[in-house]
């Protein structure tokens, strides 16, 4: 490797360490790893949401990740045991931009809500 290439390597070493620690490890939706998490909806424990609506709202929430998918977004879907709460807060500490929560509720709608720069979109369009 020339004089030229090291030079350059230690460059972008040091440019990429310095916008990570600028921006906290929170990148703007193009750069980010994981621009999109989806989270499904479970029944609490004081019976909210059967069966019935638990398997809508996974089936709502497959559906949201193939159309985010679609669209070239690097998405995932989260839906494990941990509490929704927990669950948003940790895809908030790790930087996701977007988090998508879909429920029974949303099912009936057909369709989904999310904030972006403060303004309320609905659905996939939203995101183009």
């Amino acid at each position: 490797a020339g004089v030229d290439e090291i030079a350059l390597g230690i460059f972008l070493e040091r440019f990429v360490g310095v916008y990570i620690e600028h921006t906290g490890g929170r990148f703007p939706l193009w750069l980010a790893p994981e621009q999109v998490r989806v989270l499904q909806v479970r029944g609490g424990p004081g019976g909210h949401g059967g069966d019935g609506e638990r398997d809508r709202a996974a089936d709502a929430a497959a559906e949201v990740l193939a159309g985010l998918g679609q669209l070239g977004l690097r998405a995932s879907l989260r839906d494990d045991s941990a509490t929704l709460s927990r669950r948003v807060r940790d895809a908030h500490e790790q930087g996701v931009p977007y988090v998508l929560v879909v429920g029974a509720r949303f099912c009936r709608r057909s369709g989904f809500c999310f904030r972006a720069g403060g303004r309320l979109k609905q659905g996939l369009d939203g995101f183009r």
